[in-house]
């Protein structure tokens, strides 16, 4: 979702995530976590004609996304007192707000796990 591409004035937002940890591989520079997210969002706007000179959508029809992420491909431990961990993954944008061409629903996102 673009910064400031919806407005509403009532909105209901709801995050799912699940972290499946740590199942392939185990190793101390290489401890790849796979984390899958949902989001969805709904929302109005009650007063539409004192906003009618900013372009703008509502989510009334509902915006969802989902992704995947791969955390800790690369983990350095940093003074043995935290794993760095970095990594990677996409989301992609469905629904009543897609857009028609597949790569502008998708975003490519970089991860940074701190674990102590």
């Amino acid at each position: 979702m673009g910064l400031y591409e919806f407005v509403s004035d009532k909105y209901v937002n709801l995050f799912f995530s699940h972290n499946f940890g740590s199942l392939l591989f185990k190793r101390p520079k290489f401890k790849p976590q796979f984390v899958i997210f949902t989001n969805a969002g709904i929302g109005s706007l009650e007063n539409r004609v004192q906003h009618s000179h900013l372009g703008f959508k509502t989510m009334e029809k509902g915006f969802y996304e989902s992704g995947l992420l791969i955390n800790n491909v690369v983990r350095v431990n940093y003074y043995n007192i935290v794993y760095l961990g970095l990594g990677g993954g996409a989301f992609m944008r469905y629904g009543a707000y897609a857009e028609t061409k597949v790569e502008k629903n998708v975003v490519y996102k970089l991860s940074l796990v701190l674990t102590f």
